[in-house]
């Protein structure tokens, strides 16, 4: 597969939050019925407030990490392979390497 790389400026890291479809070891899967990958079809869905989980408020980069997270781990598992969504976002404490 290709691997795209992306060189940011050390100073534009402390304000870049970056959601990732799978860890660097992981192929990031589809979910053909969908018409999108996995991590696509659950982000636009935890955008659209299923990542809100019936909760009221706004909508959370955390919040929306959790559900993106969980829902593409659990569809990956019934397709038998690992899809682990990642995020890298100073507010977390999680930095670009």
């Amino acid at each position: 597969p290709l691997v795209p790389t992306l060189d940011i400026p050390r100073s534009d890291r402390a304000s870049l939050s970056i959601l990732t479809a799978a860890r660097s070891d992981e192929l990031a899967g589809s979910a053909d019925d969908r018409g999108y990958g996995l991590f696509t079809y659950h982000l636009l869905k935890g955008l659209q407030g299923a990542a809100l989980e019936g909760r009221p408020g706004a909508l959370t980069l955390e919040a929306l990490h959790s559900y993106v997270q969980k829902n593409v781990h659990a569809d990956a598992r019934r397709q038998n392979r690992e899809q682990t969504p990642q995020i890298y976002s100073p507010s977390f404490g999680l930095t670009l390497r």
